[in-house]
């Protein structure tokens, strides 16, 4: 997931697995910078969603976590914006 925010106000928002209808109506840019600075801070997606089962139809509504700062293949540095890949030289060793 990430977000950017141009100049002339207009911005990018991707968030995987989230429809673009959604993103569209209810994630701006501040929810995303929100996450990254409060750690504990996750935000939730509802939305509905036509699937096929056992050749029948059906909608069915799916709660999906949309941001969350956890990021399990990269490690986040103290100024908690930017990282480093996992393995990276200039990571302290524990």
């Amino acid at each position: 997931m990430y977000s950017v925010l141009f100049d002339d106000g207009e911005g990018k928002l991707t968030a995987k697995g989230i429809p673009k209808t959604y993103k569209k109506q209810n994630m701006r840019q501040e929810e995303f910078v929100h996450v990254l600075r409060e750690k504990d801070a996750s935000k939730k997606a509802t939305f509905r969603r036509r699937k096929a089962r056992n050749h029948r139809l059906q909608t069915v509504q799916i709660t999906k976590i949309s941001l969350s700062p956890y990021d399990c293949k990269r490690f986040i540095l103290p100024c908690g914006i930017k990282t480093h890949a996992f393995g990276h030289k200039a990571i302290p060793k524990a």
